[in-house]
């Protein structure tokens, strides 16, 4: 039996069948497209990349100076008395009187 594709319809395959895989026959053409597709690559012209002239410094940004940088001030502008630890919230009034 012949089995016909309608894609190739001039090519005729026939179906073997083999015990295992070991008998299964290479691809008689593998050599030689492998070769070709090597000398492909070794063939095609290569492309040179641009290299790109940019100054280094200018890349880098400009950083503040690390004083500037302290998340909250140094200097001591109001003193709360009657607590012995930190006081790390407060409620004001609207009236500007502690609650």
């Amino acid at each position: 039996e012949f089995f016909w594709s309608p894609l190739v319809p001039s090519k005729k395959f026939a179906p073997t069948k083999y015990s295992s895989l070991r008998l299964v026959p290479a691809y008689p053409n593998f050599i030689q497209e492998r070769f070709d597709r090597c000398l492909d690559l070794y063939l095609c012209p290569r492309v040179q990349k641009k290299k790109i002239d940019i100054d280094v410094e200018s890349l880098v940004p400009k950083l503040p100076k690390p004083q500037e940088l302290r998340p909250f001030p140094s200097t001591l502008s109001l003193i709360y008395f009657g607590h012995t630890q930190r006081v790390r919230t407060i409620s004001v009034d609207p009236l500007g009187q502690l609650k």
